[in-house]
Order: structure tokens, then C-alpha cells, then sequence
């Protein structure tokens, strides 16, 4: 029977398999290495407190629930630095007004996602890649698929199926929150 870890070992495998993502998380959504190397501190003095959450650190469910608290802990940190500049800062320059809104931060994080789906899409096969592309993004129904595809309505099925399978191992469980599919 195996000994359970002690919390001090659990923040060691935490650290160790997550803190370079949660950076890069908090830096993608702060712009600063300071500030992100912060978030990623005060994260981990949060996740301190609910260690008895983790049954096993390099769970699907232990991923999620460290990537979203350090989106948590950072999206913080951006609006008290939108609050502190507000303060600091005239709100009438139209550039300021720029940085320090909120659309800008979901923005770039859409920007990102569809440049990461962009190249997942281009390392599937080109078979793949097609039924994907007619099925979420042209909006084509399975019969239209297959028609276009000339196969049946039950193997246009199972390629969407077998795509759908093929990207979710191509993005592993470390960014599964951000549901392509």
C-alpha cells in the first residue's frame, strides 16, 4: 500500500509539473514578467490551501483547477492594475483607454487559441483536417459531409469521430479547458 504524500511533496509535484504553465498563463494575460512570476506565487499560496483537493497532481481535474486559478489570481492582478492606472493616469488619452480595457485581454487570448487550433489543425491528416473544418467551422451537416465526401453517413461519423479523438490527444489534458471541439 502506498503512503500518502505529504503536503510539502504535493507542492513539489505541483510546482515542478506546473509552474512554467501557469507563467506563461499569467504572462499571457499580464504582459509582465514581474507581475506573472507574482501571480504565479500567489497562486500557489492559494492552491497551499486546498491540497486535500488532489488525489493524484497530474490529473485532468488538477490541471483545470490549477490553470483556472491562476487565470483567477492573474485576471486580478490585470484589473488592479487597470484601477491603479485609472488613478495614475488621465482616462481621456484614447491609447490608455486601449491597454487598460478588459476586451483587449480576452482578445489576445482569442487570438492565441485560434493560432494554436490553426496548427493543430495543420499537423492532422489531411482527412481529418477536412471533416473537421466542413463539420465546426463551415457548419455542414454529417449527410452533407458524406455526400461531399462520397461515403456513407456512418463512416463520415466515425471520421469525425476518430478527428475529434486525434485532437484531443494532440492537445493532452494540460489545455483541455480550452474545448476546441
Amino acid at each position: 500500500m502506498k503512503k500518502p504524500l505529504s503536503d510539502r511533496q504535493i507542492m513539489e509535484q505541483l510546482y515542478e509539473l506546473y509552474e512554467q504553465k501557469m507563467f506563461m498563463t499569467a504572462y499571457s494575460i499580464l504582459r509582465d514578467h514581474h507581475q506573472a512570476e507574482d501571480a504565479v506565487q500567489e497562486a500557489f499560496v492559494k492552491l497551499s490551501r486546498h491540497l486535500n483537493k488532489f488525489g493524484n497532481v497530474t490529473s485532468r481535474k488538477s490541471r483545470n483547477y490549477i490553470l483556472m486559478t491562476i487565470k483567477d489570481v492573474a485576471i486580478d492582478m490585470y484589473r488592479k492594475n487597470k484601477l491603479n492606472s485609472t488613478y495614475t493616469f488621465s482616462t481621456e488619452d484614447e491609447n490608455l483607454d486601449y491597454f487598460t480595457d478588459n476586451s483587449s485581454i480576452h482578445d489576445t487570448l482569442q487570438i492565441e487559441n485560434e493560432i494554436y487550433i490553426k496548427d493543430l489543425l495543420n499537423r492532422l491528416p489531411l482527412t481529418y483536417k477536412e471533416i473537421i473544418i466542413d463539420y465546426y467551422y463551415k457548419q455542414l451537416s454529417i449527410t452533407e459531409i458524406a455526400q461531399a465526401l462520397k461515403i456513407s453517413d456512418a463512416a463520415a461519423r466515425k471520421r469525425l469521430q476518430r478527428a475529434v479523438t486525434t485532437l484531443k490527444n494532440m492537445i493532452g489534458d494540460e489545455h483541455y479547458e480550452y474545448k476546441i471541439i
